[in-house]
């Protein structure tokens, strides 16, 4: 009886693809986003601060170069 070998054609492109997608599961699954049960409550020295933020353009200099986005007018980063 002859042997048959059944070949499965996977491009270099294919082959990355695949290999980026197992480094975004593995990535994602160690950071517990898929692990299943029961997430961390916070502490009870957790609070609730509201604060209210209003849209505005913000322009940004990278590298020498100004880049136009969107921001918060008047808020800053931090603690306060």
């Amino acid at each position: 009886m002859g042997r048959t070998e059944a070949r499965i054609g996977l491009s270099r492109r294919g082959f990355l693809g695949l290999a980026g997608l197992g480094a975004g599961a593995l990535v994602v699954g160690g950071c517990g986003v898929l692990t299943p049960g029961k997430q961390g409550a916070p502490s009870s020295a957790a609070r609730v601060v509201e604060r209210t933020l209003e849209a505005a353009p913000l322009d940004l200099e990278l590298g020498g170069r100004v880049a136009q986005t969107g921001g918060t007018a008047g808020a800053s980063r931090g603690r306060r």
